[in-house]
């Protein structure tokens, strides 16, 4: 694991296997919540929804290249939205 994410007060997660874990179940479990909200998100058609969902997910993409533990988790969180 990187050694930035073990000081800086940031959470450690010294263990490898639970950090992957963590990183792979972010993704569902941001899908559950995106799929709660394509309802009211269609309504204004299929290609503004499809537009919105390129731009969640490019911003997603740009927030889990920040080298923090918390932008981690909300870039990957973001992403399965």
């Amino acid at each position: 694991m990187f050694r930035e994410y073990e000081a800086k007060d940031m959470l450690v997660i010294k263990d490898k296997d639970i950090f992957n874990s963590l990183m792979s179940g972010l993704v569902p479990i941001g899908a559950i919540f995106g799929a709660l909200m394509i309802g009211s998100i269609l309504q204004y058609g299929r290609k503004a929804s499809l537009m919105l969902i390129s731009v969640t997910f490019i911003v997603a993409t740009g927030i889990t290249l920040i080298f923090n533990f918390y932008a981690l988790v909300g870039g990957r969180f973001l992403q399965g939205i």
